[in-house]
């Protein structure tokens, strides 16, 4: 039985990497740091071509899996979950550093049976593009100031009992984060957001990347949200025109003239991405094929 402190379980920590030479170092030496060691330590290359893979041979106390070529975040995090031993996988993205207690925050909430998933916040600490900036004012990767259950968790820094993720078949599709949190909560476990989680957020956008980002989220959830009935994203079409009409709004007041061409180029990704969605939902529906979909009870 876990213990309090959640010292009884084995924990693996699980980072994913695709291109980050240049923060990968930085996520490992932080996983390596914990003040509640990790049990293992794996890190799924999924086919850089940046020199990732050599930053990655320069430790000990990790093991490296490669992907030969790109195969996406979904099988990442699928190829973690076939290799890890712990009884609890806590996922890291290759741009984040852990605080050094986040095994120690996260772990404890697993003494509850119920509880299949606990995760944690990303704050933002590069902030050198006028997307960065956007990302950090209205892409904040956080739940609020208080420990709650939660439908879904961020992908950057949560945790899974490793039998609860087996139980829904693994990860699956786009947003793969979405998806997988309301799986489990169809199986009747609870995910709970605890603010004192904290890793930090190292991510750095062009235009390029900016545009990617928005349009592949949105494209994702989108048919999550579709697939299992819930319209909080899937009729948000006409919600994208108010928000970025106030942001617009609020960036014309300021003269902020870069803020406010990001915020058009923002809205016309989700709105790119929300298309894409609705076309591969109908596919999918078409197929009559909804993974991971079961009725509560």
């Amino acid at each position: 039985m876990p213990t309090a402190d959640g010292g009884a379980l084995r924990c693996t920590i699980a980072i994913l990497c695709y291109e980050q030479a240049d923060i990968i170092g930085e996520t490992v030496r932080s996983a390596l740091a914990q003040t509640r060691p990790a049990d293992e330590i794996l890190v799924v290359d999924d086919g850089s071509t940046d020199g990732s893979v050599a930053v990655l041979s320069g430790f000990d106390g990790i093991t490296v899996i490669r992907h030969e070529a790109n195969r996406g975040r979904t099988a990442t995090r699928n190829t973690l979950l076939e290799a890890a031993t712990g009884d609890v996988i806590v996922y890291l993205d290759g741009d984040t550093v852990a605080r050094p207690d986040l095994l120690a925050t996260l772990l404890p909430e697993f003494a509850d049976p119920a509880v299949g998933a606990v995760g944690g916040q990303g704050v933002e600490t590069r902030c050198e593009s006028v997307y960065d900036r956007w990302r950090v004012t209205y892409a904040t990767q956080s739940w609020g100031p208080r420990r709650r259950e939660v439908p879904w968790l961020y992908g950057l820094a949560c945790s899974f009992r490793r039998s609860v993720l087996v139980e829904v078949g693994g990860f699956y599709g786009y947003a793969e984060d979405l998806q997988v949190g309301y799986a489990i909560r169809a199986r009747g476990h609870r995910l709970t957001y605890v603010p004192g989680a904290v890793v930090e957020h190292r991510r750095q956008d062009d235009r390029a990347s900016f545009e990617h980002m928005l349009f592949r989220w949105w494209r994702g959830s989108f048919v999550v949200e579709k697939r299992w009935g819930r319209p909080a994203l899937a009729q948000l079409g006409g919600g994208i025109v108010t928000e970025h009409a106030k942001h617009c709004a609020n960036h014309l007041l300021r003269r902020d003239w870069p803020m406010l061409k990001t915020d058009v180029l923002a809205a016309r990704a989700k709105v790119r991405g929300m298309r894409e969605g609705h076309r591969l939902w109908r596919a999918e529906k078409s197929s009559k094929k909804s993974p991971q979909v079961m009725k509560k009870g």
